[in-house]
């Protein structure tokens, strides 16, 4: 089976059937390491693609958390910034920018919400 790319990741997804059950893993393909975890089904496709869906899905809450804690760490550099406003124009200015960075925070923390809750079982 070819290798199955998801974000910047490769990896061959090895299928097996045991006791009348298949069940799927990942390995990444640059290493042999095994990744995740393991999905069963009645046939090998159901499987494969069970263990598919999980792989795009982690990609995407590995994502989705990143995002938020890169829109967490600008919105503390915000709050920071604000304690050395000491103009009323810069103070103004400063929270304008803790204002977008608080929306920016929000949105990601909804973004994750979303991801994990699409989490496949």
């Amino acid at each position: 089976m070819p290798p199955v790319i998801i974000g910047n990741a490769a990896f061959r997804i090895r299928a097996s059937q045991r006791t009348g059950r298949w069940t799927a893993y990942a390995v990444r393909a640059e290493s042999g390491d095994r990744f995740g975890v393991d999905f069963t089904g009645d046939t090998e496709a159901q499987a494969v693609t069970a263990l598919t869906r999980w792989l795009e899905w982690q990609h995407d809450h590995a994502v989705a958390l990143d995002t938020l804690q890169e829109a967490e760490r600008a919105y503390h550099r915000s709050v920071a910034g604000n304690l050395f406003a000491i103009a009323a124009a810069d103070q103004s200015a400063t929270r304008q920018v803790r204002r977008e960075a608080l929306e920016r925070m929000e949105r990601a923390k909804a973004r994750l919400d979303e991801v994990r809750a699409r989490r496949p079982y």
